[in-house]
């Protein structure tokens, strides 16, 4: 199955709330980010999702800081089941 990776407008309510129910899912190692927080970051442009199979699997919440050309991650996340084989 192909995984799209899908920028996420503010008024795709089912996509960013997929996205906080994955983040919740990992709130112990991501640290607890409330549902308004995605949504702002959608308004602003900074929600990237990875979907497949109408799923989200992950994505990537950020800012674009004004005035500068760095990028600020906040949370990237991508469930535990798409993720690649752990090296001992």
């Amino acid at each position: 199955m192909a995984i799209k990776l899908v920028s996420v407008l503010p008024a795709q309510d089912e996509l960013i709330d997929k996205a906080v129910s994955l983040g919740d899912r990992y709130a112990k190692t991501l640290g607890l980010l409330t549902p308004p927080a995605y949504r702002k970051a959608a308004e602003d442009g900074g929600l990237l999702v990875a979907v497949e199979a109408d799923e989200v699997i992950g994505y990537a919440l950020f800012g674009l800081p004004k005035g500068s050309a760095h990028i600020r991650l906040a949370h990237l996340c991508v469930a535990e089941e798409q993720r690649g084989p752990k090296l001992d």
